[in-house]
């Protein structure tokens, strides 16, 4: 059950703002997760901005991994129903916004971080450029950004603050991928011709000079978006930057410029994820892939089966740790190899989840009446518990994966 979302903050501010606001909504969070069979919990807060919004962050995560313990511990182990509630959060790729999040005074509480790898630009930059590149135009092109709006962002240089500034277990990081495009209407015809006729598309342009300037989409908010299934666009061009692990579609004639990622970048960033020990993959969101339609081109299948190929080319050794640490998440990964065959997983995975909710339907409304009146809740006098102190100021959420993918 993931709560939040694009400009979420001045709402978590009010969740936040006080120990009963943050008992009221993790109560109701409780309640949702016993009721719908979910099997855990991602708060995206996008974004904390001051001091007082990382403290509440920071609280609210704490709090929240106390509760979900609790009740596995009174009221699901009674039941004899054992199950282990995921704690999630979402992250922005940019150092500007990261610095807010106190992730090392949470990191205990979450099962794993969902490191959002993707709107790098859009309508709000001042120039064209890639939204989920790999790695930093800086490097590469030596491109040097105008101001701090144009900050150059890349996934790369996100993990390397995570892992090495903040000191956390590479493990505990899902790389975050688009199944969408962001689409730029550039001012000027960027397509050259070879000697041989051949169109090309120089992308050091992107980030040379003054970069490209571009117009506005207008209509609404989302208008500059694209599915990833609908892509590339008719009469364009589909181009792949290695250098920067990042692709993108060109129309000469419209100046319709779209920033996505491709196959090709899905092959690099599942080297990108095996190299610097990652924990996994997953993408925002479901609807923009043809995995039914045009699996061949599906971004997860092609990372499923990349990921299972460079974990067999291991030594025998790091294979089984690999392994061992990847059934979890990748258990219905490794049945989707086969493309002919998704249909039928998506069933069994749908029979499955209707015998467990047959299982659970009909104690479920005495499990909420138990929560309800269990040490668990606030209702039933929580302040007066033990974990209740860690909202007081002196104390400071591929089988996950594919179970979301499918789901959504």
């Amino acid at each position: 059950l993931s709560i939040g979302g694009a400009e979420t903050s001045k709402i978590f501010r009010k969740i936040t703002k006080n120990s009963n606001s943050i008992q009221s909504f993790v109560d109701s969070i409780i309640v949702l997760m016993l009721r719908y069979g979910f099997d855990g919990v991602d708060i995206d807060w996008e974004y904390p901005e001051t001091e007082s919004d990382s403290k509440g962050f920071t609280k609210l995560i704490k709090y929240l991994r106390s509760q979900l313990d609790c009740v596995e511990e009174f009221l699901l182990n009674s039941q004899n129903l054992h199950q282990k509630f995921l704690l999630t959060t979402a992250l922005p790729a940019s150092k500007y916004y990261l610095k807010n999040y106190k992730i090392n005074e949470v990191i205990n509480s979450l099962s794993f971080i969902n490191l959002m790898g993707y709107d790098f630009r859009g309508p709000w930059s001042k120039k064209a450029g890639f939204h989920s590149n790999l790695f930093n135009p800086n490097l590469k092109y030596g491109w040097k950004p105008s101001s701090k709006n144009e900050e150059s962002i890349s996934v790369s240089e996100a993990v390397d603050y995570i892992i090495d500034k903040k000191r956390i277990d590479s493990q505990k990081i899902i790389l975050g991928m688009p199944l969408y495009g962001r689409e730029f209407k550039i001012k000027s015809h960027l397509i050259q011709y070879n000697e041989n006729g051949s169109p090309f598309f120089d992308i050091s342009k992107l980030y040379t000079g003054d970069g490209l300037q571009f117009s506005k989409i207008e209509n609404n908010n989302d208008a500059d978006i694209i599915l990833y299934k609908d892509l590339p666009m008719n009469n364009s061009l589909e181009i792949h930057d290695t250098n920067l692990s990042a692709s993108m579609c060109y129309n000469n004639e419209t100046g319709s410029f779209v920033t996505y990622d491709t196959v090709d970048s899905v092959i690099e960033k599942s080297n990108y994820i095996i190299s610097k020990n990652l924990g996994g993959g997953m993408w925002w969101d479901a609807s923009g892939d043809p995995f039914l339609s045009n699996p061949s081109r599906s971004l997860p299948i092609n990372f499923f089966n990349y990921v299972n190929e460079g974990i067999g080319a291991m030594n025998e050794a790091d294979k089984n740790i690999e392994a061992d640490r990847m059934t979890l998440k990748y258990s219905y990964c490794s049945e989707l190899t086969n493309f002919e065959d998704t249909s039928k997983i998506i069933q069994d995975y749908k029979n499955k989840v209707q015998q467990y909710n047959e299982l659970t339907n009909q104690n479920v409304e005495s499990l909420i009446s138990q929560y309800k009146d269990s040490t668990c809740s606030n209702s039933a006098g929580f302040k007066n518990s033990g974990i209740s102190r860690m909202l007081t100021p002196s104390h400071s959420l591929l089988k996950y994966l594919i179970l979301w993918f499918l789901c959504t």
